[in-house]
Parts: structure tokens; C-alpha cells; sequence
């Protein structure tokens, strides 16, 4: 499709750096002209103690802008330094989903909902909207909408949300969806984690569609020690968003974060999720809806479907789209100077 030569780009980024270990695995499933599917993995060791991760495409469409500032650092990365912190970069965590344009993964699974261990979580609150969710085109969803509208003003934004996109194991066809079981692609990502023994983990992980357009905001999931938050936000001119006591976000079961702290549970870790506005939430929500209702209806090869959640997750744009490649690339060299 047309942004296979944007995930080419982080792959020909290999001929700016030496030394370090390339590697990937190859996905179960095939693309849309029957080609083979992989992540991609690049680690440069440095300081065993320090490792800083950067990972794109947890969500499909959401590694197109992912894959450019990931090329963009290998590219200005300088040169090997044992006193640094080693990096790690996952590149198209989601394979099959940037490949068909989808979010969620070939058994329509929510990457962020999956790190879930124990009990299968439940969401009795989903049940309110699965009508919403389930709109079949932009008419319905509007009308369902304004009959959901109501709760918005009595329960507010970040309640509403986490009810619908907090993530959900009963209505396996349905968003958000954290399934049953860990999935493909989170197994090779804690094999790929099994080695590692650092002290200081710090992690950033991209992602795009929450918020403010053009907006960087910074997610973090626990709250962090007051020096340190002093620290990352006089290093990054820009404040951070803690999920624990912020009423406008709402914290995903099951997040990446989840993974992380099950794979490293010694380490002191920093995660931050770093989401990039691209439209209103009620349309990001909207073109979530009706792209899924196409996909359970067969419509895997329509290119309506898929540009339109290109745009919700990649939008056409240029001045977002280099905004974003900025801001991206110096967030991850604000982090490699401060692990």
C-alpha cells in the first residue's frame, strides 16, 4: 500500500550506524499482496545497567509516523559510546496492522489492552456503548452519538472514555479489544526482553491520535518520584501528564506499561506514551467504529476503509507530519541524555 516506502525507511536508516545487533520476526499472517510481515529490531549495548527503548506501531497506522522519527534518530545518532545507555528500538510492533491499515492486530486484538496478566479484566462499562461503537457508517454514528452525548455532561470526558476505550474482553469483533489471551506479538516482545537485566529502564513509546492537534502529550501511567518529574520537565520544556491524578486522560487496562513492568520488575522504570494529537476524539472514535464494521464485513482490500484511518492516525497534513518528526526525534534525545 502507499506507506510501505515510509516503513522502508527505518530499514535503510541501518546503513547510518554501526556496530549494535539488527533483528526480526516474521508474522503469521501476510499482507495484501501476499507479502511476509515483520518487526524489526535494532539494539546498541552500551551501559548494561541503563537501557532506554523506543518503540513505534503498537497500534497499525499508527507506525507510518512512527517508523519516520525511529529512522530519523538511527540516522543522528552519535557514535557508539560505552558510557551511554543502551538503546533499543522496536520498529513496527504491529506489523499486520500497518500493513492492512488496521489498529488492532489480525485477531483483532488491542496491543495496549494486551499486557494484561491473571484474571481476564472486565469492563462492565463497555456494554453501555457498544451500540456507538458498533456504528456502520457516519449517519448512524452520529445519531447513536447524540443519544450517548447526555452521559458526557453528567460523567465527564476522561469516565466516558476509559468506559469505552479503557479496553474490554467481552465483545471479541468490537474496539478496544484485550483479548483472551497474550498475543503474538507481545510474546516475541518479552523474549526480546528475557536477556535484558537493566537497573534504570526508561521507555517512550509512540503513538498518535489522543489530543490536541499537532500536540505532544506526555503520558505517564504511575506517579513518578517529585525530583524526577522536576527534572524531565525542565529538560523537555513541556509538562507531563500523570494518568493517576489527570481528569481529562484515561489510563488502558492492560498497557504496554503492564508488559514492561512484568518483564522488568526490578528496574526503576520510566514509561511515557507519547501521544500526538491528530483530530477530535469524538472522530478518531467515529472512523474507529466504521472502519471495524467494514472490516467484520469483509471489506479488507477497500481503500476507502483504509485511507480513512490513515488520516485519523497519519494525517495527510505536511506541517503535522513535520512537527511531529520534530518534536518526536528530540523527545528521544532528551530521554538519552537524562537515563
Amino acid at each position: 500500500m502507499f506507506t510501505s516506502e515510509i516503513l522502508k525507511k527505518f530499514e535503510e536508516s541501518f546503513r547510518h550506524v554501526s556496530g549494535g545487533r539488527k533483528g526480526e520476526w516474521v508474522h503469521p499472517e501476510k499482507g495484501p499482496q501476499g507479502q511476509s510481515l515483520f518487526t524489526q529490531t535494532y539494539f546498541r549495548p552500551a551501559d548494561p545497567d541503563r537501557l532506554l527503548i523506543s518503540i513505534s506501531g503498537t497500534h497499525g497506522p499508527e507506525a507510518y509516523i512512527g517508523s519516520l522519527i525511529q529512522a530519523e534518530i538511527l540516522r543522528n545518532l552519535p557514535a557508539e559510546n560505552g558510557k551511554g545507555p543502551s538503546l533499543l528500538f522496536v520498529h513496527n510492533l504491529n506489523c499486520f496492522g500497518s500493513a492492512w491499515c488496521r489498529r488492532p492486530n489480525h485477531q483483532n486484538i488491542d496491543l495496549n489492552r494486551n499486557g494484561w496478566r491473571g484474571e481476564i479484566p472486565v469492563n462492565l462499562g463497555f456494554a453501555e456503548f457498544i451500540s456507538l461503537v458498533s456504528s456502520r457508517n457516519w449517519t448512524e454514528y452520529a445519531a447513536r452519538f447524540a443519544i450517548a452525548a447526555p452521559k458526557l455532561l453528567t460523567q465527564g470526558l476522561a469516565r466516558i472514555s476509559g468506559a469505552i476505550a479503557g479496553g474490554q474482553t467481552g465483545y471479541p469483533d468490537s474496539l478496544f479489544f484485550a483479548g483472551r489471551e497474550r498475543s503474538f506479538e507481545l510474546k516475541q516482545l518479552t523474549r526480546l526482553f528475557s536477556d535484558m537485566k537493566p537497573q534504570k529502564l526508561s521507555v517512550l513509546e509512540i503513538h498518535t491520535g489522543l489530543g490536541p492537534k499537532a500536540y505532544e502529550s506526555l503520558l505517564q501511567e504511575k506517579s513518578i518520584a517529585p525530583d524526577l518529574s522536576r527534572a524531565l520537565i525542565a529538560k523537555f520544556q513541556h509538562p507531563l501528564v500523570d494518568l493517576t491524578q489527570n481528569q481529562q486522560f484515561y489510563a488502558a487496562q492492560g498497557s504496554i506499561a503492564h508488559l514492561l513492568e512484568e518483564c522488568f520488575p526490578t528496574a526503576q522504570r520510566l514509561h511515557l506514551t507519547q501521544e500526538f494529537g491528530t483530530h477530535h476524539f469524538v472522530r478518531v472514535l467515529g472512523a474507529m467504529a466504521i472502519e471495524n464494521q467494514a472490516w467484520n464485513n469483509g471489506r479488507h482490500d477497500d481503500s476507502q476503509r483504509m485511507q480513512m484511518l490513515q488520516e485519523i492516525f497519519f494525517p495527510a497534513n505536511e506541517d503535522w507530519r513535520q512537527k511531529t518528526l520534530a518534536v518526536g526525534v528530540r523527545r528521544f534525545f532528551d530521554m538519552m541524555d537524562l537515563i
